[in-house]
């Protein structure tokens, strides 16, 4: 006769029934993260994100485990204290990447290293050319100055304007206005 309070332990790992999450598997007791795999078997038994061998080590996910001042959250490399974002996504950290913004310009040429829209900044007012309406700051819309043939990028290429209605005289039909 079995006594119903009985605490059995049908696997015989040491723990009993009712504590066993894994009562019918020896090699089992204990689900800290419920997420189904015994922690024995599960690499990340509190499911933080962070592999149970690299908490061992005094790591976690406030931890700055390569030493490179960016917490290991937020850094794509986290043991690898040269590196810590790629910007492009290309796998290379951006540290050892000559592109990190994959536009096709090495970042040492690039005045917008981490911006794939961008990668000149011709007057050097800190707006992209791409975004910029001016790319050479004279006061002309680079759209007028091409359909006026003079070059948007060149200060010294504004276009003739002598009765000064803002409506370059080369497409002009009426310089009275």
């Amino acid at each position: 006769p079995s006594d119903a309070t009985e605490d059995t332990d049908t696997d015989g790992d040491g723990t009993g029934n009712n504590s066993d999450a894994f009562p019918d598997d020896a090699t089992e007791d204990t689900d800290t993260d419920g997420d189904g795999t015994g922690d024995n078997a599960d690499t990340d038994d509190d499911g933080d994100g962070v592999d149970d061998s690299a908490e061992d080590a005094g790591c976690d996910l406030l931890a700055d485990c390569d030493g490179d001042g960016v917490n290991d959250d937020t850094d794509a490399y986290d043991t690898d204290e040269n590196a810590s974002t790629d910007t492009d996504g290309d796998g290379i950290g951006d540290s050892s990447d000559p592109d990190d913004d994959n536009d096709g310009y090495q970042d040492t040429f690039d005045a917008f290293p981490l911006d794939s829209s961008e990668w000149n900044d011709n007057d050097g007012d800190l707006v992209g050319d791409n975004a910029d309406p001016d790319d050479d700051n004279d006061g002309w819309d680079d759209v007028d100055e091409t359909n006026c043939g003079t070059n948007p990028s060149l200060i010294q290429s504004a276009p003739d304007d002598w009765d000064g209605d803002r409506i370059c005289d080369v497409v002009d039909t009426d310089d009275d206005n």
